[in-house]
C-alpha cells in the first residue's frame, strides 16, 4: 500500500464515532452557538455607547456641527454668520496624517453620500485640513453638501465615505443624529 494511502486509512480510523476526537468535536460543536450568541450579546450594548454622536455649538453667532471620526481625529461644519465674511469652512483633522501633508499644496476631499458626490480643495494649516467656500459657488456647493447630508441622516443611512486619495486616507463620516445638528446650520451664512 502506498504511503498516502496508509495516512488515509489511519485518518478515517481516529475520526470513527467512538473516538475522542469525534466527541470533542462534537461537544465544541454544541457550545460553539452558545458562545457566540454571549459573545454578540455583550458585544451590542458597547457598540452603542461607543458610537460617536454629532454635536452642535451656538456661540456668539458662530454656528459648528462637529463629529469625532476616531480616537483623535476630528471633522466639523462652522458658519460665522455673525463675522462680516461670514464664510462657510469644512475643518478636517486625520491625527494619522498630521504629518503627512505640506502648507504649499491643495489637498482633494471627495465626500461621497449615495449617488451624491464632492469634492473640496483642502488646505493644510495647523495640522489640520481646512476648506473655506469663498466665492458663491462654493458657497452654493458647500450648501449643498450640508443638505445632502442632512436629508441622508434623515432617509436612514448611517455613513458617508471620506477620502483623500492623494495620501492614501479613507474614512468613515457616521450620519446618526446629523439631520438635527446641521438642519439651520447654514442659515445667514455667506448670503
Amino acid at each position: 500500500m502506498s504511503h498516502w494511502k496508509q495516512q488515509r486509512s489511519t485518518m478515517r480510523l481516529s475520526s470513527s464515532p467512538g473516538s475522542p476526537l469525534a466527541s470533542s468535536l462534537a461537544s465544541f460543536l454544541a457550545i460553539l452557538p452558545l458562545c457566540l450568541a454571549a459573545l454578540l450579546w455583550s458585544g451590542s450594548g458597547s457598540l452603542a455607547d461607543d458610537a460617536p454622536v454629532w454635536q452642535r455649538i451656538d456661540k456668539k453667532g458662530i454656528k459648528s456641527g462637529s463629529i469625532q471620526l476616531g480616537m483623535s481625529d476630528l471633522l466639523a461644519i462652522t458658519c460665522p454668520a455673525s463675522l462680516p465674511s461670514a464664510q462657510p469652512r469644512l475643518l478636517l483633522h486625520v491625527q494619522l496624517l498630521q504629518g503627512a501633508y505640506s502648507e504649499r499644496t491643495k489637498y482633494n476631499l471627495r465626500i461621497v453620500i449615495n449617488d451624491y458626490r464632492a469634492d473640496l480643495a483642502m488646505s493644510a494649516r495647523s495640522g489640520s485640513l481646512f476648506f473655506d467656500a469663498a466665492d458663491f459657488n462654493q458657497r452654493d456647493m458647500f450648501q449643498g453638501l450640508v443638505q445632502a447630508l442632512a436629508s441622508a441622516a434623515q432617509a436612514g443611512n448611517d455613513h458617508a465615505q471620506l477620502a483623500i486619495f492623494s495620501l492614501g486616507w479613507r474614512g468613515d463620516l457616521p450620519l446618526a443624529g446629523a439631520d438635527q445638528v446641521l438642519n439651520g446650520l447654514m442659515d445667514g451664512c455667506g448670503e
